[in-house]
């Protein structure tokens, strides 16, 4: 069975890093000069669902129908010590969820906790919005045109079978912030480093609830797509290489025992940078939400950073083509006009108000004085004869009785 397969060459590699990690005595993550050590290791990263602050174990019931402030994590998991960072975004400082983002996250991890590996094996779900993209494979080809690593391997697990490491670590934290009362990004980071005995989990805080940016986004794709093209066909396979001895050309493999297919993506020499992303931070509209319908469910010394008093004077973008018209005048009925009448499914007749329940009395005789008997017994007898079920004027005792 494939999924059997590329779950077994998963655990064989995190089996081979723990070895790494002894021979070296690596014990924690620090920062560490790229492509420093002969030696491979592996890596693991993903999203967890965002949580929301603050928060409480014994919730007060109004809060259940709101929505407090939004805060996201994406982990990224050192097999072989195990350590695993977790990047919490809040929303005044998110850019999304895509490709950007997550490479972003990953390249300043690689910068402040990486091992300096020469070799390195990277594993992840199959999104295609966040992970499995020709911008993450751009990414990893100019990390090896660069010099930060000599080859470079990144795997995806099958659909269905994606639970790995970071989802471990994930769980650990959730139970701690279930327990915790929660009511700003501090107590998250506590909840996170807490949430393990042995110190697995670690947290990073993307930027605060100012808006004030510590890892800064990079847009990535529009930088890459300068110096490469992208891979036709990337969902159908599962593993894809780069090595420093072919820049630029990626080998890729839908299972781990299929045969190599090799493309070439690199047109040019990258250079330098991307541009960094500026986060668009709250709007009024979220920010005078949070303040008049969360506020008071943070603690007093939170409540301002939290939830702080929206601008009264915040400059409002007004289009300049926009115009409001008068609105055109009503219809006039001519007087006496008459509407004309149609004979419905159900009985129901299109223009005239119907003033009663279900098959009362009143209704009936509201119904005979508006229509004369010549007019009002065809309609009736064509509802009756079409059998389609019980409308609002049949089926029930009273009225039928009336019609007999």
């Amino acid at each position: 069975m494939k999924a059997t397969l590329e779950r077994s060459i998963y655990r064989s590699r995190c089996d081979e890093a723990k070895n790494a990690a002894q021979a070296f005595a690596i014990t924690g993550l620090e920062k560490n000069p790229p492509n420093s050590r002969m030696m491979e290791f592996h890596y693991s990263f993903d999203f967890a669902q965002q949580i929301h602050y603050p928060s409480d174990p014994i919730q007060p019931g109004p809060i259940f129908f709101k929505t407090p402030r939004k805060c996201g994590v994406f982990g990224i998991m050192t097999e072989g010590l195990p350590k695993q960072v977790n990047y919490l975004i809040d929303e005044a400082v998110s850019c999304g969820k895509g490709a950007n983002v997550v490479i972003s996250l990953i390249h300043h991890f690689f910068e402040n906790y990486g091992l300096g590996e020469k070799t390195m094996f990277l594993n992840a779900d199959n999104c295609s919005g966040q992970n499995k993209n020709s911008a993450m494979l751009w990414y990893l080809c100019w990390r090896v045109f660069v010099g930060l690593h000599t080859s470079i391997t990144i795997s995806f697990l099958l659909t269905g079978h994606t639970k790995f490491a970071p989802d471990w670590c994930f769980g650990l934290f959730k139970q701690t912030f279930r327990r915790t009362r929660v009511s700003c990004l501090d107590d998250i980071v506590g909840c996170v480093n807490s949430s393990t005995v042995t110190g697995v989990n670690m947290a990073q805080l993307v930027g605060s609830e100012d808006g004030q940016v510590f890892v800064p986004m990079y847009d990535w794709v529009s930088f890459l797509s300068t110096f490469f093209v992208k891979l036709q066909g990337i969902k159908k396979f599962h593993h894809f290489s780069v090595d420093a001895a072919a820049p630029g050309t990626v080998i890729c493999k839908e299972f781990s025992d299929s045969p190599s297919v090799v493309y070439n993506l690199g047109r040019l020499v990258p250079t330098g940078m991307p541009k960094v992303i500026t986060p668009g931070g709250l709007d009024q509209k979220r920010k005078k939400y949070l303040y008049d319908q969360i506020r008071e469910f943070c603690t007093e010394a939170t409540m301002d950073l939290v939830c702080p008093q929206p601008e009264e004077n915040a400059a409002v973008q007004i289009n300049p083509d926009f115009r409001v018209d008068e609105p055109a005048p009503a219809p006039v009925e001519p007087q006496g006009a008459r509407t004309e009448i149609k004979k419905r499914g159900h009985g129901r007749v299109q223009g005239q108000k119907r003033s009663c329940g279900h098959n009362s009395r009143s209704g009936t005789e509201n119904l005979s004085s508006s229509f004369s008997d010549a007019a009002q017994e065809p309609i009736i007898k064509e509802r009756r004869k079409s059998g389609r079920g019980r409308g609002h004027c049949q089926g029930r005792g009273r009225y039928n009785q009336d019609i007999n």
